[in-house]
């Protein structure tokens, strides 16, 4: 077919080669874009996507027992490879194998020392230990990192947020604006330096943050509420409304979404507007008690107790609890 032929005619162009092979999948020939797959490993043996990528297609295809081996085969070959074994670690730890993920990360950080990979396995288990309660044991792997790299914006995010929550606010501020120097849309960071500066007492600055966390998280509905929340403090209702509205479109019918727009809608008085969010809100999540209760609270905002009790009952019976 055509594809080959490019193929046959650019038999380098890895590009050209893993589109032939989903072209292979697609039309159920698996084996065909095995081999593919193998072939780039052999044309390109140094490069380590190519072994994930065989990896992520032999558990899809075959099972998570076959893609195992598999990767415990490429670190066989090259046992001193910390940037395969790394990918081994990430391989067990998105699988939900945290013990054997932990032993590897180890195991990348005796053999990389204060190399790109040893390091990405130091942050790993350091955000698993804030994770479970152990912030000491998270610092010390952090601080180790930020020697080695004073700039990776994976620890210096981990650290600012330590220091945030100590209230060690200029300081974590230093860490987020560090972050942000490299790496000027990090969602975290972002967020990060907008509730350092908010604690700090410096509410213009930090809605200049959140301002910009609101552009690079345009789909993340939880962080989209908190800016709105941030504005609607600051009785910035146009722009508060206007966000929620535009993540309403943009994400869909979200219930925090529609909660954080009927508390906007409400807070400026407008009962009217309330209403009919809560209205959408029922219409959206008709097995939710929210949506009865939010229109309860307009009804009784219009001196309709009836109406009120009525929309309160409902959303008890929803969630009798």
């Amino acid at each position: 077919d055509e594809m080959a032929a490019l193929v046959a005619l650019e038999p380098d162009d890895i590009e050209h080669r893993n589109r032939l092979a989903q072209f292979y999948l697609g039309t159920g020939r698996a084996a065909d874009a095995e081999a593919i797959l193998r072939e780039n490993i052999e044309r390109e043996p140094d490069v380590i996507e190519h072994k994930v990528t065989l990896v992520n297609f032999l558990q899809a295809q075959e099972s998570w027992d076959s893609a195992e081996a598999q990767m415990q085969a490429f670190v066989s070959e090259t046992p001193e490879d910390s940037t395969l074994r790394l990918a081994l670690a990430q391989f067990y730890d998105a699988s939900g194998y945290e013990d054997d993920a932990e032993a590897v990360f180890n195991a990348v950080i005796e053999i990389g020392g204060d190399e790109a990979p040893a390091l990405a396995a130091r942050n790993r288990l350091a955000a698993r230990l804030l994770q479970e309660g152990e912030p000491a044991q998270a610092e010390q792997l952090i601080e180790e990192v930020i020697a080695a790299n004073p700039r990776d914006a994976d620890a210096l995010t981990m650290r600012g947020s330590m220091r945030l929550s100590r209230n060690e606010l200029f300081d974590a501020i230093t860490d987020f604006r560090t972050v942000l120097r490299d790496v000027p849309d990090s969602p975290n960071a972002l967020l990060g330096l907008a509730r350092s500066h908010s604690r700090n007492g410096e509410p213009d600055l930090a809605l200049d943050a959140y301002r910009l966390l609101a552009t690079v998280s345009a789909n993340d509905a939880n962080l989209l509420v908190e800016v709105a929340q941030f504005l609607l403090d600051r009785e910035e209702f146009d722009e508060a409304e206007q966000l929620m509205n535009d993540a309403l479109g943009n994400i869909g019918s979200e219930l925090p979404l529609l909660e954080a727009l009927f508390q906007i809608q409400r807070a400026e008085g407008n009962v009217q507007r309330a209403a009919a969010t809560a209205e959408r809100v029922i219409v959206a999540h008709p097995d939710s008690p929210v949506g009865p209760y939010l229109y309860g609270l307009t009804r009784e905002a219009a001196e309709d107790p009836e109406g009120a009790e009525a929309q309160y009952r409902h959303a008890l019976e929803l969630n009798p609890r």
